[in-house]
C-alpha cells in the first residue's frame, strides 16, 4: 500500500478509529492509563457490593474511553463470603462486532475465587490494534475480606503532561546548576560560603568575631537564596573554641541560617551539607 495522508483533506471523510488510537498510543503509550483530568476515574466502594467510578479518560491501545465530567458510574460486586477472600477485578472490556466493526467499550467484572488466599482473575487482554475482537484491559483490583470491600487498588498508570515533564526538567536543570554565594554577617564581615552542585549544598562556617553569639539565644547569620534551601530542616553541630560552649547550626526551608550556642561564644566553625 502507498503511504496515506491521514491528516489532510481528501475531499471525503477517511481518518479511521484505529489512525487515531495509533497517534494516542504513540504519544502517551499503549498500556493502560488513566489521564490526569477531572477526578481521574477515582474509584471508592459505596456499598458491600457495589464500586463507584467517578469522571475522567481511560486509555489502552490508545483508545480512550471517557465519563464526562462530574458523572460515575456504578459496578456491581458479587457478595463475599464470610471468613473466606476473593479478589475481583474491574476491567474495560471492548468488544468488536466481527460483521458490522462497530465498537464499544464498557466495565465488567472478572470474578476471582473465593478462598482463604485471595487469587487474581485472568483478564484475556489480546491486542486490539492486531485485530481482536475482545479485550479485557484491567482498572482495578478489588479485595473482598468476608462480606467487606477491603480495599480498591488501581492496576493502571497516570502519565505525565508536557506541564509535568517541562516542571521535572526544570528542576533537573536546577539542580545542574553550579552556584556559590558568600556569606557575610556582623557588619558585613565575610562568615564563609555557600556552594551547590548536582543538587547538593554545602555550607561552610569560619565565624570569627563577626558579634558575638549570645548564650542561649538563637541568632540568624545569613539567609540561602531561592534555589539552595533544603526541603526539610538542616541541625548539625559546629566546632568552637569555647570548651564550655555547644553551638548547633540550623537552616530551615526559608533558607535561614541559624546558630544557636549553650554559651557566650565569637568563634565556631564547620561544614554543613544538603541536598535541594
Amino acid at each position: 500500500m502507498a503511504l496515506e495522508l491521514v491528516t489532510g483533506y481528501w475531499g471525503m471523510e477517511h481518518v479511521t478509529a484505529e489512525q487515531d488510537a495509533d497517534l494516542n498510543a504513540g504519544i502517551i503509550g499503549s498500556d493502560n492509563y488513566v489521564l490526569n483530568i477531572g477526578e481521574k476515574m477515582r474509584a471508592e466502594a459505596v456499598s458491600a457490593n457495589k464500586v463507584r467510578i467517578f469522571d475522567g479518560i481511560f486509555m489502552a491501545y490508545g483508545r480512550q474511553c471517557i465519563l464526562g465530567d462530574g458523572e460515575y458510574e456504578d459496578v456491581t460486586i458479587e457478595n463475599g463470603t464470610p471468613g473466606l477472600l476473593r479478589n475481583d477485578m474491574i476491567v474495560v472490556k471492548y468488544k468488536k462486532d466481527e460483521e458490522s466493526g462497530k465498537e464499544n467499550a464498557t466495565f465488567a467484572v472478572l470474578k476471582g475465587e473465593t478462598g482463604s488466599v485471595a487469587k487474581d482473575p485472568a483478564p484475556n487482554r489480546q491486542d486490539i490494534r492486531s485485530g481482536a475482537f475482545e479485550s479485557e484491559v484491567p482498572m482495578y483490583r478489588v479485595k473482598i475480606n468476608g462480606l467487606a470491600i477491603e480495599k480498591i487498588e488501581p492496576l493502571y498508570s497516570i502519565p505525565m503532561t508536557n506541564d509535568d515533564l517541562s516542571n521535572k526538567f526544570n528542576e533537573l536543570d536546577a539542580k545542574l546548576v553550579e552556584k556559590t554565594v558568600t556569606l557575610k554577617a556582623g557588619g558585613d564581615k565575610v562568615i564563609g560560603s555557600a556552594f551547590l552542585k548536582n543538587g547538593i549544598v554545602q555550607v561552610a562556617i569560619d565565624f570569627q568575631k563577626a558579634f558575638t553569639v549570645s548564650k542561649e539565644v538563637s541568632t540568624k547569620l545569613f539567609t540561602l537564596p531561592a534555589g539552595m534551601r533544603p526541603k526539610t530542616y538542616v541541625y548539625q553541630l559546629l566546632s568552637t573554641l569555647n570548651p564550655n560552649a555547644e553551638v548547633r547550626c540550623q537552616i530551615t526551608t526559608d533558607g535561614s541560617i541559624n546558630v544557636y550556642s549553650t554559651a557566650e561564644t565569637d568563634y565556631f566553625l564547620g561544614n554543613v551539607t544538603f541536598t535541594i
